[in-house]
């Protein structure tokens, strides 16, 4: 018979390498050579759009839906981000986890806007950003176990892909945060609205 928590350690392995990946693709964004260089296309560009974002949750046990509301404004390649996301649990059995932040995110984007398309006003354009958040946490009790709830100090994340045509855009993004302990990814669909290049 295999153990519960034998069953989960893959699920939990992978959320993990997400994390790994995203940090380390934020890193290396930072820190390549190429960072300082504009290209021509992203030369004085300043954008503004609203973003949100629906998918599912990985929660390190148990799989969840999970949401990002998020405002963006890009300076050339440099983003700031102000997000709120959060992700549930969705088991046969109540009561449930939840998780919620509110983050500044500062990352990089690389963009083609020269894509064909009516005009000349479609485009891809991929960011990746981090930033500090407060993570809360709640864990309602089972049985004669109490609950618990807080806030815990926490680095959150978000990388996108959008593919956008005058001032829509759709694509995937890949959210979260992580904390000491404390952790959710979420993974999911996007629509943007807003000036993108």
């Amino acid at each position: 018979m295999t153990s519960p928590l034998r069953s989960r350690a893959p699920r939990r392995w992978l959320g993990r390498l997400l994390e790994i990946v995203a940090v380390m693709a934020a890193t290396s964004l930072w820190a390549s050579p190429a960072a300082g260089q504009t290209p021509v296309a992203l030369v004085h560009t300043i954008d503004v759009w609203t973003a949100v974002s629906l998918g599912f949750a990985d929660l390190g046990e148990e799989g969840g839906l999970a949401g990002q509301l998020a405002v963006s404004t890009a300076l050339d390649r440099m983003v700031i981000t102000l997000r709120a996301a959060g992700a549930g649990e969705f088991a046969d059995r109540a009561p449930d986890r939840a998780y919620a932040d509110v983050a500044v995110l500062v990352g990089k984007r690389i963009a083609n806007p020269q894509l064909p398309g009516p005009g000349n006003q479609g485009g891809i354009t991929a960011a990746i950003s981090l930033g500090l958040a407060g993570l809360h946490f709640n864990q309602p009790g089972v049985g004669v176990s109490p609950g618990s709830s807080g806030v815990v100090p926490a680095i959150a994340f978000d990388a996108d892909l959008l593919a956008h045509l005058r001032v829509v855009g759709v694509g995937v993004s890949a959210f979260g945060a992580v904390g000491w302990r404390d952790r959710y990814l979420g993974v999911g669909l996007t629509l943007a609205l807003g000036k993108i290049h």
